[in-house]
């Protein structure tokens, strides 16, 4: 498998998962903006 297969494999599954995970749970804030939204799931995948 060439690495631009493997990260795109990775970032699938990254995005697939915290979907999965975060979609119905009410983890943000109501009105939480997009934009601290994306901060805080960069954040979290490190």
């Amino acid at each position: 498998m060439q690495k631009e297969q493997q990260a795109f494999l990775i970032e699938e599954i990254w995005l697939l998962t915290f979907g999965g995970a975060f979609q119905h749970t009410g983890i943000y804030k109501p009105n939480t903006k997009e934009k601290d939204r994306t901060y805080f799931r960069n954040k979290l995948r490190g």
